[in-house]
């Protein structure tokens, strides 16, 4: 072989090497990433750490909105309790109110039931005038005429009575129907009209019998008695002329 071949052959060789090189650096071969285990350990303790911090964060906040819906609920029973102590209050305020402008107001005595029922336009009973003087009228016709009905132990006549009653009195009377309602009130039952006749047996005045002295023997009155529905009378002594406006408070 001559020495030109074999230099020939050296520089051929050298130059495929140095294309090679060249040729690899062009070109990057893509390789697979290697993985850092070191990292990879530090990032999943990071989210475990994130997951339990924010476990953490649930839990706490828990409580509180807990505590503050109790809150809200003692709020609302507190004020509930304060509207309900108010409404107390003046409920109170208006039973003393209304109990002193009662304890104010004129009490009407009211009439007693025994009397509502007792009364009657019957003759028999008591009958007050409008001076206080008192006639009393008994069942076994005794009669009493007291000058003060606050006084039933002195000053007062008394004696025996005996009556007609309707057409029969104002026979006695000498009227007929019409003429006694012309002279007396066309309103007048006639069941209401008594005409009586009064003997009187003995008058003390002063705790002093003073019969022989006040009234003659046999001596007698003439009496009228028209009763209304309304408990109240008008008596005419015609005897003594003399008028009586009364009101029956008892039988």
């Amino acid at each position: 072989m001559s020495n030109s071949s074999f230099f020939e052959k050296i520089m051929l060789i050298l130059i495929i090497e140095n294309r090679g090189d060249m040729m690899q650096k062009q070109i990057k071969i893509p390789q697979k990433k290697k993985i850092n285990l070191d990292k990879l350990d530090e990032t999943k303790e990071f989210e475990r750490y994130t997951i339990q911090i924010q476990k953490i964060k649930e839990e706490n906040s828990l409580p509180k909105k807990v505590k503050k819906a109790e809150r809200t609920s003692v709020q609302i029973i507190k004020s509930i309790t304060s509207i309900i102590s108010v409404l107390i209050f003046i409920l109170i305020v208006c039973s003393l109110a209304l109990k002193i402008l009662s304890d104010l107001k004129p009490q009407q005595q009211p009439v007693q039931e025994k009397e509502k029922i007792n009364l009657t336009t019957n003759i028999i009973g008591s009958w007050q005038s409008a001076t206080n003087g008192l006639f009393v009228f008994n069942k076994d016709n005794t009669f009493y005429w007291y000058n003060s009905h606050n006084n039933l132990e002195d000053n007062y006549y008394k004696g025996n009575y005996n009556y007609k009653i309707g057409l029969e009195a104002l026979n006695e009377m000498g009227f007929t129907e019409e003429e006694f309602k012309k002279e007396y009130g066309s309103e007048i039952k006639l069941e209401n009209v008594y005409s009586l006749n009064l003997q009187p047996t003995l008058v003390l005045k002063n705790k002093i019998d003073v019969t022989t002295v006040e009234i003659d023997e046999n001596q007698s009155w003439w009496y009228i008695l028209i009763i209304k529905d309304d408990y109240t009378a008008n008596g005419f002594n015609k005897t003594l002329d003399l008028k009586y406006n009364l009101i029956k408070k008892s039988e």
